[in-house]
């Protein structure tokens, strides 16, 4: 049975791994699992290194945590490491030449030429390290993982780093020789030099469904070379042609506020403000409005309309204090010469999505955007009162709700007449001087005063 706080073991795959585990250096790992000889990577035993994010060093020299003898070996070969952040583990490969090689009894993907030699490895995933020059005399192992991932992440997350080492009696203490001396997590990462400006393609492990619905699975995944997590939506091709239209809305909807794979986020707008709306309320909505304003600019400059805008599909995550949001949930999205059906959240849905046959603009998107603010200030109960009233009542109150003085630097957005509604870059250039503009300055049109 696993200690409560093994992460995973490394059971020796060739007799040159068995040796490390016996090596009398190594004895504060040693344990046994299924009746094998294995080193139990615990983390109630303290790594050598003074980063307390470091699990355990490998490496031929003394100050490691497991010592593995060998002229092929480096001092410092290896470390497995958490992401502070995601609480994910990283193989960070350390030595001189590159020595350090993930492969897998299933899914797994090796180290990329050009990136930091930094991995993910989990339950299942990258679960064999080979370590040395040649595969006939490398050092093989075998990560085993003895809980589940969420088990395993619930150990990390309650970990108590201890200051103190583990004891040792006096002829057990290493030599430390000084240069030796493991250096703290992120100082150094052995990496080949290439041009910077390369560009890498997102490479991703599935993890599990967050979601399912008609336009697609939402699964969260980690970047095997970052550690961070992700929300990656799975589209589904209907019909002909519908890949190389798909390929290309991908393609030419690429920002930071708009992303078909993106982070895994925290909760959404609406998560946000039902559960424990945040202290500073009227900071955090300007952000809220900023934020998408920016990302239905660079759609509206590219001709998309999200078409389904509402707290549920606004995405946040936080750095220390602040709030960041991002626009998700792109499956109603469409160019703009495609967008003629009706769909969308009724309550959020602008006056001209209720006209047949009428043309929609992104101009419908700014709509939602303000009955979204309405919805976050729950603006003379707007939230209970706006699910009762059919489009003919619903429509007029919220022109006249854009009267009231909380929301009345932003009443060009309610304006019933598409064309006269302020668009994502005038409202950007009212309210925030531009920053975020995607639309050049100089095509930003004067907001003019409504009728």
């Amino acid at each position: 049975m696993a200690h409560p706080s093994t992460i995973f073991y490394l059971v020796p795959l060739n007799e040159r791994a068995l040796d490390v585990v016996k090596h009398p250096s190594n004895r504060h790992l040693f344990s046994t699992y299924d009746d094998k000889p294995v080193l139990n990577i615990d983390l109630t035993i303290p790594s050598h290194s003074c980063s307390s994010n470091t699990i355990v060093t490998l490496g031929r020299g003394k100050a490691t945590d497991i010592v593995i003898d060998g002229q092929d070996i480096s001092r410092l070969q290896c470390s497995f490491e958490i992401d502070d952040t995601t609480h994910m583990v990283m193989l960070h490969d350390r030595s001189v030449k590159g020595t350090t090689h993930v492969s897998g009894s299933g899914n797994f993907m090796s180290f990329q030429q050009g990136r930091p030699r930094i991995i993910v490895v989990c339950k299942e995933f990258n679960d064999i390290v080979r370590l040395g020059v040649f595969e006939e005399t490398c050092v093989k192992f075998q990560l085993s993982w003895p809980n589940s991932p969420v088990q395993s992440e619930a150990i990390i997350r309650n970990r108590q780093v201890s200051t103190s080492k583990f004891k040792e009696s006096p002829q057990d203490v290493r030599t430390n020789s000084g240069p030796e001396t493991v250096l703290p997590s992120g100082y150094m990462q052995t990496r080949i030099h290439t041009p910077g400006s390369k560009q890498f393609p997102l490479r991703y492990h599935r993890l599990n469904d967050l979601a399912k619905g008609g336009f697609g699975t939402v699964y969260k995944a980690v970047n095997v070379d970052t550690g961070k997590l992700l929300a990656v939506k799975c589209l589904p091709i209907r019909g002909a042609g519908s890949y190389h239209l798909l390929k290309r809305e991908v393609e030419t909807l690429y920002h930071q506020e708009v992303e078909i794979c993106m982070n895994l986020m925290e909760g959404s707008v609406e998560s946000l403000f039902e559960v424990s709306p945040p202290k500073e309320a009227r900071s955090v909505l300007d952000s809220i409005v900023h934020d998408t304003l920016q990302a239905l600019d660079y759609m509206a400059f590219h001709n998309f309309i999200h078409r389904d805008v509402k707290p549920a599909n606004i995405l946040y995550s936080k750095r220390g204090e602040t709030y960041v949001f991002q626009l998700g949930d792109f499956g109603l999205s469409k160019r703009i010469d495609l967008g003629a059906t009706q769909v969308g959240t009724p309550m959020y849905a602008a006056p001209e999505i209720w006209s047949k046959g009428s043309k929609q603009t992104p101009a419908a998107d700014i709509w939602s955007l303000f009955v979204t603010v309405l919805w976050v200030l729950d603006l003379n109960r707007f939230r209970s009162t706006a699910r009762t009233l059919e489009a003919e009542a619903l429509i007029p109150w919220i022109v006249a709700l854009a009267n009231d003085s909380k929301v009345k630097a932003i009443s060009a957005m309610a304006r019933t007449n598409p064309t006269e509604r302020a668009t994502a870059a005038q409202m950007l250039v009212q309210c925030w001087d531009g920053k975020g503009l995607t639309t050049p300055l100089r095509k930003v049109a004067p907001l003019t005063p409504g009728k």
